[in-house]
């Protein structure tokens, strides 16, 4: 047995704690670290015991997945069927159809992955998934799978042959991280090679010992210093990081490295960190962190499911009350059973419930899949207010860059015979310009107006104005596809344009962006006058919290009136008092702003339906019905376009 390091059992609670609290929206913008102090422990525990059998000549790998199978499966199963059972009753047929996808990821191993390729982790989207977290379980289960056969191979060259091979592994892998981080954030966010160096911090502690360093004895003081140096570094990036922060690459490398820092500082258990973390208090925290950390997001992506919008401050703190009490029975009655070694079940007893539980959880996904999310518990007469085929569907297609330089811009309408080329109007915008063409191009082609359109998702129509869209495609994106909408104005000299875009809320996210924003809209309109181009520009429609057709669909099996969860005017004039604030400037300039507001309200409340037909698909676009109401917005557009 390894020599008992309470210190790390406190560094636990210092990992688990500003996780659960960033993800109930409580504070430490740069918590989600803690997965990777997690990480970096993982990596030293499960070397050091390790290297210590391998020593002994003990080593097994049937032993060491045993003991793993204890470790993480029991509890695990316990929040899967239970999440799963929870899905039944609380998830709209998509979400439960997404739940047993991760779910079957998950047996197999390949959750990251899964999550990887359907969801960023930053993204609103992801909040709502109750198994976004079992993405470090799925890099954790893989270094499990790999590491140790590494090492056993290194076994047959000698000891000192540990320490160089994790060093290459750690060196590599640093370069994977930094360099993926950089070409495919998302992928290097969720995938274990570039996550490796992480777990190799750790692995580097463990094989200290079997290094020539192992000769030479350092003072206290370093240790001391070294410690504490560690704990304020992983304080300020608790609160210095956010969703911003280039992760995992460089941005991981101080929190990553400062972990490392206190676990060698704390080998001889006598510095002054080692005592405060070996408290009670977090000691205890530490020894149900694994189980908070598993229940910790189901707790909250349902909670987020039910209320259909962000909870209240007593419900977020009620949220984590929940996931310790879940977390304390969770250790008592589920972890510390399994977990004693010779107890009630043999190996071959551990490795058979492991397969039992394993196919339990794939037919029960596979269930979830195959009968479409089980729509029959809810009901076609209320789940029509969830808009889906067509009634999501834009008008024309996205547009590239590639598009753009080609002037291939796809048309909104034309008239007929007619060859000169004269471009009338040009949408220009970002997925709500995509939401309204639509309707506008009916309209256009009625009109006998040449139109044609560009937008782009999650890309605000502006020029120099990089998106706070989480996407880091899309930041990157965001200024050169802006820029050859503009070289493409240029080329076509359209007589106006119209701008439609997220302005109130989201991408631009007032008021912090608010001067920035300003800034550049100015410059845009500014640029477009020069070119002689009559500018518009449309107010955003009312943005609503969470996913309005869930709410609506929840109104709807309530008996509830549907027309209840129409946002007020004064919150909607109140959310729009930035954006106008810029707008009411651009008049002098001879820019037409076009009000939704008088069309998209009725009664003080925003209109939800239209013709019992929903007006959204989501919280903030316009389904294809939902457009109907925009027609008399863009009348006084088409009027002008038809005159000139």
């Amino acid at each position: 047995m390894l020599k008992y390091r309470p210190d790390i059992d406190g560094l636990r609670s210092i990992a688990v704690l500003p996780v659960v609290l960033f993800h109930a929206g409580l504070g430490f913008p740069g918590g989600f670290v803690g997965v990777d102090i997690f990480f970096v422990i993982s990596g030293f525990l499960i070397t050091s015991i390790i290297l210590k059998d391998l020593k002994k000549g003990t080593f097994s790998l049937a032993r060491f997945w045993e003991r793993r199978i204890r470790r993480i499966v029991p509890a695990m199963s316990v929040v899967t069927f239970s999440s799963l059972l929870a899905g039944w009753f609380f998830l709209m047929p998509d979400d439960l159809i997404d739940l047993g996808k991760v779910t079957l990821a998950q047996v197999a191993g390949v959750a990251n992955f899964y999550l990887w390729l359907t969801s960023g982790y930053f993204s609103v989207a992801a909040e709502l998934k109750p198994f976004l977290h079992y993405w470090s379980l799925a890099v954790e289960e893989q270094y499990y799978v790999v590491f140790p056969l590494i090492l056993v191979f290194v076994a047959k060259y000698g000891q000192m042959r540990f320490f160089r091979t994790i060093i290459v592994i750690f060196a590599v892998g640093i370069v994977v991280g930094v360099v993926g981080t950089w070409v495919k954030p998302n992928a290097a966010f969720y995938l274990l090679p570039t996550r490796a160096w992480e777990l190799m911090v750790g692995s580097i502690l463990a094989a200290l010992p079997y290094s020539f360093i192992n000769r030479y004895e350092v003072p206290r003081w370093i240790r001391e210093a070294a410690s504490l140096l560690g704990m304020g570094v992983l304080f300020l990036c608790f609160f210095q990081y956010d969703h911003d922060t280039p992760f995992p690459g460089v941005g991981a490398l101080p929190p990553v490295l400062a972990t490392g820092l206190i676990i060698w500082g704390g080998e001889k258990g006598n510095t002054w960190l080692s005592q405060i973390l070996s408290l009670q208090a977090l000691l205890f925290i530490g020894l149900i962190s694994y189980s908070l950390y598993l229940w910790h997001w189901p707790v909250m992506a349902f909670s987020r499911h039910i209320l259909s919008g962000e909870p209240s401050l007593a419900i977020k703190w009620g949220m984590v009350l929940a996931s310790f009490v879940l977390a304390v029975l969770s250790w008592k009655y589920i972890e510390g059973p399994f977990r004693k070694a010779g107890t009630w079940l043999t190996r071959k007893q551990v490795f058979s419930g492991f397969a039992f539980v394993s196919v339990s959880m794939v037919l029960v996904g596979c269930l979830f899949v195959a009968n479409d999310g089980f729509k029959s518990r809810i009901g076609d007469e209320h789940l029509r207010y969830r808009a889906v085929g067509i009634e999501t569907e834009f008008g024309v297609e996205r547009v590239s860059i590639e598009m753009l330089e080609e002037g291939s811009v796809p048309e909104l309408s034309s008239r007929e015979n007619d060859v000169s080329g004269q471009v009338d109007l040009l949408l220009w915008g970002d997925s709500h310009g995509g939401a309204v063409s639509y309707r506008l191009a009916k309209m256009c082609q009625e009109a006998g107006v040449n139109a044609k359109s560009a937008y782009r998702e999650g890309l605000t129509p502006l020029l120099g104005y990089e998106t706070t869209n989480p996407d880091p495609d899309k930041k990157a994106m965001s200024i050169p596809w802006n820029e050859a909408v503009f070289d493409y104005i240029k080329e076509a000299r359209p007589r106006n344009v119209l701008l439609v875009g997220y302005w109130a809320q989201g991408h631009i996210e007032y008021p912090d962006q608010k001067e920035e924003f300003a800034t550049q809209l100015l410059a845009t309109v500014s640029a477009l006058n020069e070119l002689g181009t009559k500018v518009w520009i449309m107010r955003t429609v009312p943005i609503y919290e969470g996913d309005l057709p869930k709410r609506m669909v929840r109104a709807s099996m309530n008996g509830s009136e549907i027309e209840d969860l129409g946002q007020s005017l004064e919150e909607y004039r109140e959310k729009s008092s930035a954006q106008d604030e810029v707008f009411d400037q651009l008049v002098e300039l001879g820019v037409t702003i076009l009000d939704p507001e008088p069309h998209v309200t009725e009664e003080g409340r925003g209109v939800l339906l239209v013709d019992d037909k929903p007006v959204y698909f989501d919280n903030h676009h316009f389904t294809r019905s939902g457009t109907e109401l925009l027609e008399p917005v863009f009348e006084p557009l088409l009027e002008a376009c038809a005159i000139q």
